[in-house]
């Protein structure tokens, strides 16, 4: 075995002295005539780009920052896109500035994963007197392993791959240029060809599958782990490898390595490795697996497995929320702890379990074994209730052996107490309920219907001292619509993935004191009251770059001045989950359609396997939120922005809540709902009958359901029973037709389908047919007195009536978005075209703002626009249009004027009154008037203004 290694180490040098052949060069220039030079080498190994920018202004050269995955482009930089392949619109994207500061991303069909992170990249930078210079390597073996299978990767060859380089000049004038002739920097299209690419398909492609650590045992502070995974090696010969272990505690202070082998395996072979893990001292750590090839390239850093070693723990499994805290409103009477130790006792030893006072007197007492005490879990009566701190003690009389402490809070009546039950129910004041509700801002429209059944929106404004300005802010829109927000309690650059360096040296850290201190006092103003759901702590925690600290360290402030609300946090995956979500309460659990052909969401399946990985991440005691998409998806097919139909939106609700742990409703975005017939109409519909079945909901009586028949696996289902009566949920949330056989329990009744104008009934003791439409929602009761819940086909003939009725009372205004319209480059297939073709009915309120982006197009193209249709102008009171750029600086309003048309065909300057501008938080600008009596209006680049930055 050594001597095959050694002649594998030697095989691959001989390989890396091969001489290097040129894959490309060139030159081009900035606007302001400065000058970009590169030359490209392809190695054996890599591919080399040395890249050269001329800077007469070298003292004023500006960088942004100096942390991996910083915002490199924001200031002097250079930018890379490679693209392997022919066949797959797959692009690694690189960023690079001069003081080496890098961004590394993958582009698939439009599709942005900002969080690659490649290992085995060099990259060296210089400067001179009049230039700065880029000297980047990257592994030919980490580009071919981002395309998405095995055909497109066997299909790269030493010409098929193409290049993008993107000059951002800061110093001195602004300026931007590529040296491919693209209309925008993802047009891979007309990028520029690379040449002679050295391309070794064996040797380069190559994976691992199946890594996992398994059978970990433990012994004291020893823990026994084993290491498994398979080579999968494309191309069928002898890879060579490298397999190393490493411990870190959770702050990534200590970092121990533990081995590090090398081994070589041929095709579909498996390893095993045994590791001996010893922790350095008590607390928690992390094992991490990392796995590469021999040249450290293509490293697979396998997801952490967290070790722990504590002498003596103590914990509160039942009987207080959080482990801690009892509420006025809990029907708590009993403890239930949970003693554990990694020390080991002798039969003779016995447990002392205390409950103190704040004064450390003793309000009850218990005496057992240590057996007893260890071997099952120890319930503790509650003398009283009277409010107040204390602390559970347990003490082993094993020798050495420290005390094991809990805190216990018994928290006074406050007007608000939400928690959850310890069957995953809310529960507000006493009494479980199902949240239904949104996220939205402040302030804006809600539909009337939506009112009436709205508990909670989520607000993504920063929570303000509790002032007669902050009264007005958030308790009266409350009031009205009797709903409730989730401010959050920082700033947003500390949860919404930070871009600049300032930002996320500030997100890099834990809590500071003062930050905690400030958060405490602006939040205890809101103890307890009615007007607020909870705290939203962080969007996506794995995108944003906030340590998992942070997040635990601001949870414990919300917890200590406000423990009458929850903590959330918004994810769906297992892994955000297990990094994050000890600092939630709950999770508010996003996804997304991602898919759609022929006007179809293909498939929803996914739904669920999230969830499920969401919960598994998450531990018990943790309950969801789902959170149904409302805003626009691109059809991959079109690569059109297209809205979910009453129809999919539909089967989405419904396909989340088939999964147990969810157990509620927000709406993502209730903001937007006054904007899409379907969402204007559907929606409250929808909510509605969630309420009306809200028992069904509640209740934890789970019923297993028989389906048999070939479609039998692709059916979502629930079943519950509500006091005693079977309730039952079927889905199909494919695009295709399924039907199945359904044997009903014993004992369950017949079943009413609840929402069809001719019930369906399911008999039991005998085989049920049940046939599916696309995307079919069926749902059944044993309960002659169920809520008869409105149908899909009514809520569309509410759509048809309001849409002839109401669109032209005046208070409403009706336009398309369609190729008379609007243009915009961002969603064209090929430079000839520049229209985006209507797929949506809109509706506008008159309190709502839908808003649409454009990119102006270069010089001598036509000129883009955006338009709004209006049938009956001189009853709309207000126009506002709006942008923001894609790239670079915010146009001033000067570069934009309005034009309207009375149908003719003539555009003429549109004369407003009052017009004015106004900055916005993400440096865009807007335009305000009235349309007057033009029926159509829209805005374009004044005729003496060349192409925005």
């Amino acid at each position: 075995m050594k001597r095959l290694l050694i002649a594998i180490a030697l095989a691959i040098l001989a390989a890396d002295v091969r001489a290097a052949s040129p894959a490309g060069q060139g030159t081009f220039k900035l606007k302001s005539g400065v000058e970009t030079s590169y030359e490209i080498f392809s190695h054996p190994r890599y591919l080399q780009f040395r890249i050269r920018c001329s800077e007469p202004e070298m003292k004023q050269l500006k960088c942004e920052g100096n942390i991996h995955d910083v915002s490199v482009w924001r200031g002097d930089s250079l930018e890379l896109f490679i693209k392997p392949s022919k066949t797959s619109a797959t692009i690694a994207h690189f960023a690079v500035s001069p003081n080496g500061s890098m961004y590394d991303s993958i582009v698939r069909d439009m599709n942005r994963n900002h969080l690659w992170t490649p290992p085995g990249i060099e990259v060296k930078t210089d400067r001179g007197a009049d230039f700065w210079s880029v000297d980047l390597k990257i592994p030919t073996a980490l580009l071919i392993g981002i395309l998405p299978d095995d055909k497109a990767r066997k299909g790269c060859g030493p010409d098929s791959w193409s290049f993008n380089i993107v000059r951002n000049r800061r110093a001195g004038k602004r300026e931007m240029i590529s040296c491919a002739p693209c209309n925008f920097w993802l047009q891979h299209e007309k990028y520029l060809k690379l040449t002679n690419v050295q391309t070794d398909y064996p040797a380069f492609c190559w994976n691992i599958s199946g890594l996992k650590i398994s059978r970990l045992r433990q012994q004291g502070n020893r823990f026994s782990a084993f290491l498994e995974g398979t080579v999968d090696n494309m191309g069928g010969r002898m890879k060579l490898i490298t397999v190393a272990a490493r411990l870190t505690d959770q702050k990534k202070s200590l970092t121990v390595p533990l081995s590090e082998q090398k081994l070589a395996l041929a095709k579909g072979q498996m390893f095993r490795l045994h590791e001996t893990v010893e922790l350095p001292r008590c607390g928690e750590f992390l094992l991490e697996v990392e796995v590469s090839d021999g040249h450290g390239m293509l490293g697979c850093q396998f997801t952490p497995v967290k070790l722990e070693f504590v002498p003596i723990r103590l914990s509160i499994i039942s009987g207080a929320f959080r482990g801690r805290d009892i509420f006025a409103s809990m029907p708590a009477k009993n403890l239930v702890f949970m003693l554990q130790t990694d020390h080991p006792v002798r039969p003779e030893d016995t447990c002392e379990l205390v409950i103190r006072d704040a004064d450390k007197k003793v309000v009850v007492r218990k005496n057992l074994s240590a057996k007893e005490a260890l071997s099952k879990n120890i319930t503790l009566e509650l003398p009283h209730r009277q409010t107040g701190s204390y602390v559970c003690e347990a003490k082993l009389s094993t020798p050495g052996l420290p005390a094991a402490a809990a805190p216990l809070r018994i928290l006074p009546r406050v007007e608000n107490e939400i928690y959850l039950a310890e069957n995953g129910n809310f529960v507000r004041n006493g009494k479980e309920f199902f949240p239904v509700g949104g996220f939205g801002h402040l302030g804006k429209f809600v539909p009337p219907e939506f009112e009436k059944v709205s508990v909670f929106s989520v607000n993504y404004g920063p929570v303000r001292p509790k002032t007669p300005r902050s009264k007005a802010i958030y308790e009266q829109p409350f009031e009205k619509y009797g709903s409730r927000s989730l401010p959050y309690p920082e700033p947003p650059e500390l949860w919404s993935h930070p871009v600049s360096p300032v930002h996320a040296k500030r997100a890099l850290r834990p809590l500071p004191p003062e930050a905690a201190k400030r958060i405490g006092e602006v939040i205890s103003g809101w103890k307890g009251s009615d007007s607020i759901f909870g705290w939203y702590l962080v969007d996506e925690p794995s995108e944003s770059k906030c340590l998992p600290e942070y997040y635990d360290q601001v949870a414990a402030v919300c917890h200590e001045h406000d423990p009458y609300h929850m903590t959330f946090m918004v994810f769906n995956s297992s892994d955000a989950a297990r990094t994050y979500g000890k600092a939630c309460d709950a999770v508010i659990f996003d996804y997304f359609p991602e898919f759609h052909e022929k006007g179809r969401n293909k498939p929803l399946d996914h739904i669920v396997g999230m969830a499920e990985k969401t919960v598994q991440g998450l531990g018990p005691g943790k309950s969801l939120i789902s959170a149904p998409p409302l805003y626009a998806y691109v059809d991959n097919s079109t690569l059109l922005p297209r809205y979910s139909t009453y129809e999919e939106m539909r089967c989405m609700v419904y396909s989340s809540l088939t999964h147990d742990a969810v157990r509620g409703i927000c709406w993502n975005d209730v903001s937007r709902v006054g904007a899409c017939l379907d969402h204007y109409i559907g929606i409250p519909r929808i909510s509605r009958n969630l309420k009306a079945l809200e028992k069904f909901w509640l209740s934890r009586d789970l019923v297993k359901l028989t389906l048999t028949g070939k479609d039998a696996p692709k059916v979502q289902r629930i079943a519950k029973k509500v006091n005693g009566r079977l309730y039952a949920l079927l889905v199909n949330p494919t695009d295709g037709k399924l039907r199945v056989d359904l044997k009903l329990p014993e004992g369950s009744g017949t079943l009413y389908e609840l929402d069809q104008e001719t019930p369906r009934s399911l008999l039991p003791g005998a085989e049920n047919v049940v046939a599916f439409e696309p995307l079919q929602v069926r749902l059944f009761s044993a309960d002659p007195e169920a809520p008869k819940l409105i149908t899909p086909a009514q809520v569309r003939k509410m759509m048809q009536d309001f849409e002839a009725k109401e669109l032209e009372s005046g208070n409403l205004c009706y336009y398309k978005r369609g190729a008379e319209t609007i243009h915009s480059l961002a969603y064209v297939k090929d430079s000839k075209s520049f229209r985006a073709p209507a797929n949506r009915r809109m509706v506008n309120d008159g309190l709502t703002t839908w808003i649409y982006n454009v990119q102006p197009l270069p010089k001598g193209d036509p000129d883009p626009y955006l338009g709004i249709r209006f049938r009956n102008p001189e009853k709309v009171s207000r126009l506002e249009i709006y942008w923001h750029p894609l790239t670079g600086k915010s146009p001033d309003a000067s570069k934009l004027i309005l034009e309207g048309s009375d149908g003719s065909g003539q555009w003429k300057p549109l004369s407003v009154t009052g017009c004015e501008t106004k900055k916005n938080r993400v440096g865009g600008c807007s335009l305000l008037g009235q349309p007057s009596s033009h029926t159509t209006v829209r805005a374009v680049r004044h005729t003496a203004v060349q192409q925005f930055e």
